[in-house]
């Protein structure tokens, strides 16, 4: 990925979260019942189920336009104790589905197609991934604080070295320090991005360069030296190993997880 590609595949906000599996049964506004299965359990195999999730992510709208025609799709990553997974939803799903679902909400989803995931776009831990269908039921849960929120699986900044350029990592480390934000012109669209550095250090003593882009970067407040937690961030060999956090990034300053509590305390 070169800098201008970074930009490229930025496609709006990263999710920034502050900081709940199911209560077992779904009742339908018929009177049924429907009972709700864990993530982990969700193979290509089923054509009927529930599972009751936390949204832990939730991309921008993405359109596109070739020889075949055009379209548009988002994509959300959601959470419940057994597991997560990916899930995306194209053109009249989007315009049914965008407004309803809402970062670190939780609701029952019901059908859709599963398939084999594709690890190239998401850091999500399942060998499989949800796409909404016109069968596809998305129901708000109240009754499920006790559902987590994201999942991380951090690499030490010291092992980035050996992490593969292009792929997605998880990091976490204090900001000790940052630049300001830059302004850059995406060359293919013309299109104005904003841009900034910023130096994360964990406690082997080892930094990182992670580049924001765009709301993320103008956003970012690190004069009280944050606990930045980024899941899904891309790797790059800029000046030995860095880092961009890229619309499929969720960014956490000063999360609530044992990780940044010991960094908080070094």
């Amino acid at each position: 990925f070169t800098a201008e590609s970074l930009a490229k595949a930025y496609a709006g906000p990263s999710k920034w979260l502050g900081n709940a599996g199911s209560s077992g049964v779904l009742s339908t506004p018929g009177g049924s019942q429907v009972k709700v299965v864990p993530i982990a359990s969700l193979n290509p195999y089923q054509s009927k189920w529930t599972i009751c999730a936390r949204v832990t992510q939730k991309g921008q709208i993405r359109t596109w336009s070739n020889s075949r025609g055009e379209g548009k799709l988002f994509s959300i990553e959601m959470v419940d104790e057994s597991g997560e997974i990916r899930a995306t939803a194209f053109n009249d799903q989007v315009d049914k589905f965008f407004p309803l679902l809402e970062l670190n909400k939780v609701y029952y989803f019901s059908k859709g197609n599963l398939k084999t995931a594709n690890k190239q776009y998401s850091s999500v831990k399942n060998d499989y991934e949800i796409t909404f269908s016109n069968e596809t039921s998305v129901v708000p849960c109240e009754d499920a604080e006790h559902l987590p929120s994201v999942q991380f699986d951090f690499v030490a900044i010291g092992n980035l070295e050996s992490a593969s350029k292009d792929s997605l990592v998880d990091v976490i480390g204090v900001c000790k320090s940052y630049e300001d934000t830059q302004k850059v012109t995406i060359k293919s669209s013309n299109r104005e991005v904003s841009k900034r550095e910023l130096h994360l250090m964990d406690t082997s003593g080892k930094t990182v360069t992670v580049t924001l882009w765009g709301v993320d970067a103008e956003k970012f407040d690190g004069s009280r030296q944050p606990v930045v937690a980024i899941r899904g961030a891309r790797v790059s060999d800029f000046g030995g190993r860095s880092l961009s956090v890229v619309s499929s990034s969720t960014l956490l300053v000063n999360p609530d997880c044992p990780q940044a509590f010991k960094l908080r305390g070094w």
